[in-house]
């Protein structure tokens, strides 16, 4: 199995595991989830890039490419990933309720 083939793979599971629980979420919350990274044109997009450009040095190199050349400040382009969770800081504040429960 290639590298494009194992992406395409991650990205249906993707779909129909993490957006789905996801979008249940924030339905029941009344609020519309938006992904704008999983947009059929950007995912299409995105399954085009040789894989040998998205391995290369840094990790989201291309998002990180297309970040600096729209202006992006180098601060927020160089800024280690954090998943949703952390960098929104709901994990912080699930911690606390949780520890104030016990």
């Amino acid at each position: 199995e290639n590298v494009g083939e194992i992406l395409e793979s991650e990205l249906n599971a993707l779909h129909s595991g993490d957006c789905a629980r996801n979008e249940a979420v924030a339905r029941s919350q009344g609020v519309e989830l938006r992904c704008p990274l999983l947009d059929e044109k950007v995912v299409r997009l995105a399954l085009s890039i040789p894989a040998s450009e998205k391995f290369e040095g840094e990790r989201k190199s291309v998002l990180r490419t297309i970040a600096r050349e729209l202006g992006v400040p180098e601060e927020a382009c160089a800024r280690k990933k954090q998943a949703l969770q952390y960098g929104s800081g709901i994990h912080r504040i699930l911690l606390k309720r949780m520890q104030r429960v016990k």
